[in-house]
C-alpha cells in the first residue's frame, strides 16, 4: 500500500488557518487592515483577524468602552455615575483633567457608547466601521491612530478606505441601522456596483427610499389625496437624485 505523503484536504486546511492566524497575530491592527485593501474581495484577509472588535447588540455599555481600551496605547478610565433612570448608571470616560458623561436619553445604546468612545478619544485616534459586518446582530469595528488612517487613505485613497470602513461621528447611525425587509439585497447591490461611496451617503438614500413606501402606503389607504402624493413624491425624488449626482452613484435602484 502506498501512503500518501500529503495531509487529508481538511487537516491540512485546519493546520493553514492555524498558521495563518499565528501569523497574524504578529502583524499589527494597521498592516492587517493594509493587508487587507491590497485585495478587499479576500476578505478572510481580516474577518478572523485581531484587528477587528466585535461588538454584539446585546453588549454591556461598559464591555464596549474595555474593547476599545484594551486597542488603545494611552489608556483612558472610566467610572459610573448615578443618574436616577431606570436603565442604570451613566458612564463617564476620563483622562486627565479631562470628563464625559455619555448623555444618555431614555435608555443606553450601543451607538451613543461608540459615537462618545470615538468622539473622546479623538483626534489623536480614529473607531472606525467595518461595513461588510453589517447584516446580523453583530458588528465589527477598527481603532488606529488617526495618523494610520491617514496613511491608509492616501495609499489606497479616501473614498476606498471609506467605503469599507466608514468614519464614526455623532450623528452615525450603526446598530441604529434598520434596513427594512427586502432592503438588505438592495443595499449589498448599491454597495457593490457604488465602491467608493461613504455607507452614510447610502443611509441618507435608504432614508429616502423608505419615505417613499410610506406615501405609498398613504396613497393606496387613500389618507393621502393623488395630487399631494405625487407633488411629495417628486421632492424626494429630487433628493435622490442629487445624492447620485453628488457623490457620482450608478446604477441606481430608485
Amino acid at each position: 500500500m502506498i501512503k500518501s505523503t500529503q495531509f487529508p484536504t481538511a487537516l491540512r486546511f485546519k493546520n493553514l488557518m492555524i498558521k495563518k492566524n499565528e501569523e497574524n497575530k504578529m502583524k499589527t491592527d494597521f498592516e492587517i487592515v493594509k493587508e487587507f485593501m491590497k485585495n478587499s474581495e479576500n476578505i478572510d484577509a481580516i474577518w478572523d483577524s485581531e484587528a477587528l472588535i466585535w461588538i454584539d447588540w446585546r453588549e454591556y455599555d461598559e464591555d464596549i468602552v474595555r474593547y476599545f481600551n484594551d486597542k488603545l496605547e494611552d489608556k483612558i478610565e472610566f467610572e459610573f455615575i448615578d443618574n436616577r433612570k431606570d436603565y442604570g448608571e451613566d458612564i463617564v470616560l476620563k483622562k486627565n483633567d479631562e470628563r464625559l458623561q455619555i448623555p444618555y436619553n431614555e435608555v443606553m445604546e450601543r451607538d451613543i457608547t461608540i459615537k462618545y468612545m470615538n468622539d473622546f478619544i479623538g483626534p489623536q485616534y480614529q473607531i472606525r466601521w467595518f461595513v461588510e459586518s453589517l447584516g446580523g446582530d453583530t458588528l465589527a469595528f477598527v481603532l488606529l491612530t488617526a495618523e494610520e488612517w491617514g496613511d491608509l487613505e492616501e495609499e489606497f485613497g479616501a473614498n476606498n478606505i471609506k467605503h469599507y470602513f466608514s468614519e464614526i461621528n455623532l450623528d452615525s447611525a450603526m446598530f441604529g441601522f434598520d434596513l427594512e425587509i427586502g432592503e438588505f439585497q438592495w443595499f449589498s447591490e448599491f454597495r457593490k456596483n457604488n465602491k467608493g461611496v461613504d455607507i452614510l451617503v447610502f443611509q441618507k438614500i435608504a432614508a429616502l427610499r423608505s419615505e417613499k413606501r410610506q406615501l405609498d402606503a398613504k396613497r393606496d389607504s387613500g389618507d393621502l389625496k393623488l395630487k399631494d402624493y405625487y407633488f411629495q413624491k417628486k421632492g424626494i425624488d429630487e433628493k435622490i437624485s442629487d445624492l447620485m449626482e453628488k457623490y457620482h452613484i450608478c446604477k441606481p435602484i430608485i
